[in-house]
C-alpha cells in the first residue's frame, strides 16, 4: 500500500549564549560556502537548505546558555502514477503469474481536493486463452487518506489471460472513466489439488455444502479420488439432520464405484423453517453395516420456507395446489386417475390481503358412465392468511 504524507517532527536543541551562537554561525556559514558554488537557482535554494542545516546542528556545541529548539517537517510524498480530477493513483498490484485460482487486483487512490470523486468503481475484463471474455466490478467510496481498492475473482483456465483494468466514477448513476491502465498479461497455472483427508486408500478432494436452502431441497457433493487398487468400491453417503426442534433425522445413499475419481451427491427435502445442523460421512458398505471412513465436519444450514406456489389468483386469494386422489393438478390434467376408496379433493388456498374472502365453497360435479351427474360441495371459513386446504 502506499505511504501517505506523514509529517516527521525533528527536534534539534540547541543551548548556547547569543553572542557565542553568532560567533558559531558566522564561521559555519563561511566554512560552508566556501565550497559551495551553485549553477543555478534550484541549486542556490538546494545548497541554502543545506547551510541552513549545517548551521542549526554547529549551533550546539555550547550547551552553557538558554535552550533553543529548532523543528522541521520532513514529508514523504506518495507516488503518482497518474492524476485526473483531483484523483491520484498511487499504486497498482496485478500478479504475473496465477497458480491457486484466484485473481487479485488492487489499485491505491488518493483523493487530493476536496471536490475529488468519491464513489469509485474497479473493473477488470479478463479475456480467456479461448477468446471468451469476462468481467468484474467493484465499487467503493473513497475518504481524505489513501486507500486500497481490491477485487479477487475465480481464474482456474490455464494459460495467457489478457487483463484490461479501469478505474470510473459514479456520476448521476453512470460509471465515467478516470483511469484506464496498460493491459497486462497473466500466466493463469493448474492449481494444486486439495487434499482435505487420506484413509483406506481415498483422498477427500471436494466438499459442497450449501449454507442457505431456500427451495425446500437440500443437495451436497462429495469428491473422492482413489490412489490405491485396494481402496473399498461400496461406499456410503450419510447425511444426519439436526432440526431447529432438535430432533434428528439421516439420510443414506450407496454407490459402487471403481473409477480413480468420482463424486457421492446425496439430495433430501428440506423444509422446515429454521437453522438446521447437517453432518456429513462418507462410509464403507460391508454386508449392509457401515463403517465411517471420513467425518465430515458439520455445517449450520438455514432453511427458509420455500415460495409459495401460484397456479391462479383472483381478488387477493391465490390457488395454491389441487390434489386429486393423490395426483397433483395440472400434472394430471387429461390423465385418468385410478380410484381405490372414496374420491378424495383437496385444494390450497392462501388469502394475500386483508379484504380478501374468507368464505369459501368447494364444488365438485362427477360425470358417471351413464351421463349421470353427482355433485357435491364443502365449505370452509379461512381467517388467517397462511395457506389452508378446504377439501
Amino acid at each position: 500500500q502506499p505511504m501517505p504524507l506523514v509529517p516527521v517532527v525533528c527536534p534539534i536543541r540547541a543551548a548556547a549564549a547569543e553572542a557565542k551562537r553568532q560567533e558559531q554561525l558566522a564561521l559555519a556559514y563561511q566554512e560552508d560556502t566556501s565550497s559551495l558554488t551553485p549553477s543555478s537557482e534550484e541549486d542556490s535554494a538546494s545548497t541554502n537548505q543545506e547551510i541552513e542545516v549545517k548551521i542549526a546542528r554547529d549551533a550546539t556545541l555550547d550547551i552553557n546558555g538558554s535552550d533553543l529548539d529548532v523543528c522541521g517537517t520532513v514529508e514523504i510524498g506518495l507516488p503518482r502514477l497518474m492524476q485526473h480530477d483531483a484523483l491520484v493513483l498511487c499504486g497498482v498490484d496485478i500478479p504475473e503469474k496465477i497458480n491457486d485460482g484466484r485473481l487479485r487486483v488492487i489499485v491505491a487512490l488518493k483523493r487530493v481536493w476536496y471536490d475529488a470523486p468519491k464513489d469509485i468503481a474497479l473493473i477488470v475484463r479478463n479475456m480467456l486463452p479461448s477468446g471468451e471474455t469476462r468481467a468484474a466490478v467493484v465499487y467503493r467510496t473513497l475518504g481524505d487518506d489513501a486507500e486500497p481498492v481490491g477485487l479477487e475473482v475465480p481464474i482456474i483456465e490455464c494459460g495467457v489471460h489478457k487483463l484490461s483494468v479501469q478505474i470510473a466514477k459514479k456520476v448521476e448513476g453512470e460509471l465515467v472513466e478516470v483511469f484506464r491502465l496498460d493491459d497486462r498479461w497473466v500466466q493463469v497455472e493448474s492449481p494444486p489439488i486439495p487434499n482435505l483427508g487420506e484413509s483406506h486408500g481415498l483422498v477427500l478432494r471436494g466438499i459442497d455444502v450449501p449454507e442457505q436452502v431456500d427451495e425446500g431441497t437440500f443437495r451436497s457433493i462429495v469428491a473422492i479420488d482413489r490412489i490405491h487398487a485396494s481402496a473399498p468400491t461400496a461406499l456410503c453417503l450419510i447425511l444426519r439432520d439436526t432440526l431447529p426442534d432438535g430432533t434428528s433425522r439421516s439420510a443414506v445413499i450407496r454407490r459402487t464405484e471403481t473409477c480413480e475419481s468420482f463424486t457421492l451427491g446425496i439430495e433430501v427435502p428440506l423444509s422446515e423453517a429454521g437453522v438446521h445442523t447437517v453432518e456429513l460421512i462418507v462410509a464403507e458398505d460391508v454386508d449392509g453395516a457401515m463403517s465411517p471412513i471420513f467425518y465430515i465436519p458439520t455445517v449450520r444450514v438455514t432453511v427458509r420456507n420455500p415460495p409459495m406456489p401460484r397456479l391462479m389468483e383472483s381478488g387477493a386469494v391465490v390457488l395454491c395446489g389441487v390434489d386429486i386422489c393423490g395426483a397433483r393438478w395440472p400434472l394430471c390434467a387429461g390423465t385418468a386417475v385410478r380410484l381405490s376408496g372414496p374420491f378424495r379433493a383437496t385444494v390450497a388456498l392462501a388469502r394475500t390481503w386483508d379484504d380478501a374472502p374468507r368464505a369459501f365453497m368447494l364444488t365438485v360435479r362427477c360425470t358417471d358412465a351413464s351421463g349421470a351427474i353427482v355433485a357435491a360441495a364443502s365449505r370452509r371459513r379461512i381467517g388467517g392468511v397462511a395457506p389452508a386446504p378446504p377439501g
